[in-house]
């Protein structure tokens, strides 16, 4: 379960099915996707010695541009980014995983897109692999 489904919504089928969206205009900005993310975020533990722990808007800003390229985790520009190393980035998107950032964000994602009357539910899909049939059930 690394990355799940809420993660890769945000990153590419979202766009599809909001409303009013425009394709052009490159999916939740820098400051948004940070300000939303930024609240659920967990505390960073308590670290003696050692480097300087890397600023998560900067990971942040290595996790989207990996994810959102495709590029291997190795090839990815740190030095530009300002996001540390690719390991850095990688272990931070493990660990916001494991503490179910993305699933928080995509449930407040689609709230805020239900309450402003953005969400086309014809273009959602669904298949037996997302959510389980009951036996018996036709």
């Amino acid at each position: 379960m690394f990355p799940t489904f809420g993660w890769f919504l945000l990153l590419a089928l979202v766009g599809g099915m909001i409303r009013g969206h425009d394709p052009h205009r490159r999916h939740p900005g820098p400051d948004e996707l940070w300000q939303a993310i930024r609240p659920l975020l967990p505390t960073p533990p308590r670290r003696y010695g050692g480097r300087p722990r890397v600023d998560d808007r900067a990971a942040l800003a290595g996790i989207v541009y990996q994810l959102r390229s495709g590029i291997p985790w190795r090839l990815l520009p740190t030095a530009q980014l300002g996001c540390g190393s690719a390991i850095t980035c990688w272990r931070r998107l493990r660990d916001w995983q494991r503490a179910g950032v993305f699933e928080q964000l995509h449930t407040q994602l689609l709230d805020q897109l239900g309450r402003d009357s953005r969400l086309d539910w014809s273009r959602a899909s669904l298949d037996s692999l997302s959510v389980r049939a009951k036996r018996g059930a036709s």
